[in-house]
């Protein structure tokens, strides 16, 4: 594992799975904090740095790589100057809000030679191996559909501001992206989306839905939202099976997989293994590092982010 990792804030993620999946993974691993907000002292036993200004963090952590936990909006610039400091750079996901800005820090880094990733890690989760198995077994894949719905936020949660990268689109986007990604193919023939409900408020939008459609004829749909009663689940309809898996965006790391299954009229329940997607993720990330294999998580980016505005697109000319 990198020797020192830089968090760029402190967020609830960061504290409760990014940095114990780090300490895991590698229980010498030096981990140093810039937060504005204060909140490093949750964690500050285990940190050996703490700043209180981003710029100073990244010209005085001898960190090599630099881990984004902050508003969506700061993502950007902050990766910039991350890359520019020649660090490597993981982002919270959504990495970038544009299109043109994945593309810009794309090819930053690489030209600085740097690997960049988007922490999409609910896909790291082992299970994700045990799920394209089962479509093996009883596919071809028919259509997946995708919820993914949490309470309305507290009204001081940036993802309800808009000038901070709020919006369920800008924040829930990315799961819709990486479920197409990594269960629909190349050839998309049919992409449409409509958005939820305003935020009374602040008037971001806290719902959308959407349905790609792919020429062999499957289809992958989801419904994204900050606006109800939780759900956290992907079925799957294959040939000769479904499969209805729950917590699958954010699976708990000392938790097995509740899997339903029907084959044959027949139901039954069953667990996969546990494991700690973040800790995956960072393992991945680390050997992309080692090897100098910097493409995949680059593609991902690319790949995910042009999804994402295509989405945006469909939804601004409904």
């Amino acid at each position: 594992m990198a020797q020192r990792i830089l968090f760029l804030g402190c967020s609830s993620i960061a504290v409760r799975r990014a940095i114990p999946a780090l300490r895991s993974l590698d229980p010498a691993i030096q981990l140093d904090v810039a937060s504005h907000s204060g909140k490093s002292a949750s964690v500050t036993h285990a940190l050996s740095e703490v700043y209180n200004d981003y710029a100073e963090a990244l010209r005085r952590s001898p960190a090599e790589v630099v881990y984004i936990s902050l508003h969506n909006a700061a993502h950007y610039g902050w990766t910039i100057n991350s890359l520019e400091s020649g660090r490597h750079v993981v982002v919270d996901k959504p990495a970038f809000l544009t299109l043109p800005e994945t593309e810009r820090a794309l090819d930053l880094a690489a030209k600085a030679g740097r690997c960049i990733a988007e922490a999409t890690t609910f896909e790291c989760h082992s299970q994700f191996l045990q799920i394209e198995h089962f479509l093996r077994t009883y596919g071809p894949l028919n259509c997946a559909s995708a919820q993914f719905n949490v309470p309305p936020l507290p009204i001081d949660n940036f993802r309800n501001y808009a000038e901070r990268g709020g919006g369920c689109l800008a924040d829930m986007g990315p799961y819709a992206a990486a479920v197409v990604r990594r269960f629909g193919s190349q050839n998309c023939t049919y992409l449409g989306a409509v958005s939820g409900r305003k935020h009374p408020e602040t008037g971001v939008d806290v719902g959308f839905s959407m349905l790609a459609g792919f020429a062999d004829g499957l289809r992958i749909s989801g419904d994204f939202g900050f606006e109800g009663e939780y759900v956290n689940r992907i079925s799957f309809l294959a040939k000769e099976a479904t499969l209805i898996i729950n917590r699958i965006f954010s699976p708990p790391p000392d938790q097995a997989p509740e899997w339903q299954i029907n084959v044959g009229n027949e139901s039954k329940t069953e667990a996969a293994q546990p494991d700690d997607a973040f800790r995956s993720f960072f393992a991945r990330f680390q050997a992309s590092i080692d090897t100098g294999a910097y493409s995949p998580f680059a593609h991902k980016l690319f790949a995910d982010a042009r999804f994402r505005h295509a989405l945006r697109l469909q939804i601004e000319t409904m």
